[in-house]
C-alpha cells in the first residue's frame, strides 16, 4: 500500500498521540532520573573564560580590535 506524504504523517501523528500515554507523569520521571555531566559544563566554562580574557588581552594590545570566537 503506497501511502502519500499527508496520510503518512496522519498516521505517524494518530501513533504518536496513541503511545504518549502519561503526559506530565511521563515528563516529570524523565526529567528527575535526568543527569549533567558537570566535567563537560566547566570545561566549557573554562573555554570561555579564557576566550574572554584573550579578547580583553588582544583589545588592550591591538587598540579595540575584536576577535571573534
Amino acid at each position: 500500500m503506497h501511502l502519500t506524504p499527508h496520510q503518512a504523517k496522519y498516521i505517524a501523528h494518530d501513533l504518536t498521540l496513541q503511545h504518549a500515554g502519561g503526559g506530565l507523569e511521563r515528563l516529570s520521571q524523565a526529567l528527575f532520573n535526568a543527569s549533567v555531566d558537570l566535567s563537560s559544563l566547566k570545561t566549557l566554562c573554562q573555554h570561555k573564560a579564557h576566550a574572554a580574557a584573550l579578547d580583553t588581552l588582544i583589545r588592550k594590545k591591538l587598540g579595540g580590535l575584536v576577535c571573534a570566537f
